[in-house]
């Protein structure tokens, strides 16, 4: 299995968690957090070594964040 696709699934699997935190009254409060350290550091470890194609590959996909995506986000009346 692929390290992008472990993080995928840890992330489902906190997101499932949270939403049985909130529904069913369980506290699952504990489990979350110890999940989420391992999600990043997980993540810390997938990124800390990439090779400059991989560099490449991540700057240019495709639905990475635009300028004005940016801008839209912190002024209310730019067009």
């Amino acid at each position: 299995m692929s390290d992008e696709r472990t993080l995928d699934l840890l992330a489902a699997k906190i997101k499932e968690l949270r939403e049985l935190d909130k529904t069913d009254g369980i506290n699952l409060s504990t489990e979350i957090a110890r999940l989420e350290k391992k999600l990043e550091a997980l993540r810390k470890e997938l990124y800390a070594n990439l090779s400059d194609w991989e560099r490449v590959k991540i700057a240019r996909h495709p639905k990475r964040p635009y300028s004005l995506d940016y801008i839209r986000e912190v002024f209310t009346d730019f067009y």
